[in-house]
């Protein structure tokens, strides 16, 4: 299934939810929240991103969707690749942070799969454990890119207008 068929089918559910409870689908968008979280390489194959938080949850909050969307193509490669990921760093202390959401820019990935066409928002793929999405109050949310091999760079220079890439991520208050 592409993209767009993703797109058509949430959009078909999303009217379908309207039509028979227009009241609730209002309240749940009035929820949401999109995060924008800057990642850079400095168009270097090699360098990775840090870990950044960007978001640190005052009440409880669920991710709902994480997409990538580069102003870079990218070349896919199950060697030399540069991995996305979103983590949840709970507020109960250190240790392994929870993935919320990942992709890679390997060949074999679900998401990428083939070369990336910049600009082109990609869903990233959400973790399938339902805790990994969920936010107490004091958790925080955290992005980096990795890269595997020599990399790939997702990013152009620093003073590149528009070559950014972004992962938005939206959240829903519970």
């Amino acid at each position: 299934m592409t993209d767009r068929d993703n797109a058509s089918t949430a959009l078909a559910g999303f009217i379908a939810d309207v039509t028979t409870n227009p009241v609730d689908t209002a309240k749940q968008i009035a929820k949401r929240r999109k995060l924008q979280v800057p990642l850079s390489d400095g168009g270097t194959a090699g360098s990775a991103s840090g870990e950044v938080n960007f978001f640190r949850a005052d009440v409880a909050v669920k991710v709902v969707s994480v997409h990538y969307d580069g102003g870079v193509a990218i070349t896919a490669d199950n060697t030399n690749n540069a991995a996305f990921l979103v983590q949840k760093r709970p507020v109960s202390g250190p240790g392994t942070p929870a993935t919320v959401a990942s992709a890679t820019t390997a060949i074999t990935d679900p998401v990428f799969g083939s070369n990336y066409v910049a600009d082109t928002p990609l869903a990233l793929t959400l973790s399938a454990t339902a805790a990994n999405l969920s936010l107490a109050a004091g958790d925080i949310l955290t992005a980096k890119a990795t890269k595997g091999g020599t990399g790939v760079a997702f990013g152009a220079a620093a003073t590149a207008k528009g070559a950014q890439a972004y992962l938005h991520v939206v959240i829903e208050e519970l």
